[in-house]
């Protein structure tokens, strides 16, 4: 049963291939299998020991079953690096530690996942604590599109907002998708101006343009995590003033490559919140009055 449920991960040329390599056929490149297949396989039957049921849905997508919720990932890339870090490791556990702080245990929460890729935070978080409404902002389409995906497939589709915009320090500019940044892929995205017209361009979203669009009222939890855009979106306190004074709890990747952590951490110090770094993460509360 343990070998029926690791083969049904794979497409019959990937098994193939599997064997090959065991048989030690030197035909076979082992450089193309240990850069793309052996790793999937690897992650794949590590999620399998630790109980989690997989299933490959077609040639681009997997079905994972944790905590009683079915996720999809697509099969090759970064999502299975991002399911590992959300959803296996709990990167944003400290979350709900924090809304224990701040006297929000119980509350319905409103939640901006900023730099959502396929979604997996915004179903950790649905999954964790009591949501009344999500707003996902997602910059590059093919992230967007699987995410769309993603959630027309679980209980929680009416919770969420999909928005396909780049969080940015103004809502005017028009912004080019790159894969300059870190291992570029999907979850490495980031945006740059566009100089020019490029097909794989996305409109730009400020902070407060976000909540007077789409929220509107307090957010109890603030999610970025934008590949280096941080530093655009916080040079702009135009761009963010209203919504960071209404907002509770915000969790930030804020990228060294892009030097912004000093004037980051201490904007965030201004508007009242007490920071604490996890990890790659800053997580930050605004004590309960």
């Amino acid at each position: 049963m343990y070998l029926f449920t690791k083969i049904r991960a794979f497409t019959f040329k990937e098994l193939v291939l599997h064997v090959i390599i065991k048989l030690n056929i030197p035909i076979v490149s082992r450089t193309y299998y240990q850069k793309n297949l052996q790793p999937y396989a690897e992650t794949v039957y590590d999620f399998i020991s630790k109980g989690f049921k997989v299933k490959r849905i077609d040639k681009m997508t997997l079905s994972i079953m944790a905590n009683e919720e079915k996720y999809f990932l697509r099969r090759h890339g970064s999502d299975i690096k991002v399911f590992e870090q959300v959803i296996v490791n709990e990167e944003y556990r400290s979350l709900i530690d924090l809304l224990e702080k701040c006297g929000l245990a119980n509350t319905l929460l409103s939640v901006l996942d900023c730099g959502s890729n396929i979604g997996l935070f915004s179903a950790w978080i649905l999954n964790k604590a009591r949501v009344k409404k999500i707003v996902s902002i997602e910059a590059d389409l093919e992230n967007y599109v699987f995410q769309k995906y993603v959630f027309s497939n679980m209980r929680y589709n009416s919770d969420v907002e999909l928005v396909n915009k780049a969080l940015w320090s103004d809502s005017e500019s028009t912004l080019k998708i790159s894969s300059d940044f870190r291992d570029g892929q999907q979850w490495a995205k980031s945006v740059v101006p566009a100089l020019e017209i490029y097909p794989n361009t996305v409109k730009s979203i400020s902070l407060n343009q976000v909540y007077d669009e789409y929220l509107d009222q307090e957010i109890h939890i603030l999610k970025i995590d934008i590949e280096g855009a941080e530093k655009a979106v916080f040079e702009n306190e135009c761009g963010f003033d209203r919504l960071l004074a209404n907002t509770k709890l915000i969790a930030i990747e804020i990228h060294e490559e892009v030097e912004s952590t000093t004037m980051i951490l201490s904007i965030l110090d201004r508007y009242g919140f007490e920071l604490e770094k996890v990890g790659e993460t800053t997580f930050g509360y605004k004590k309960y009055n």
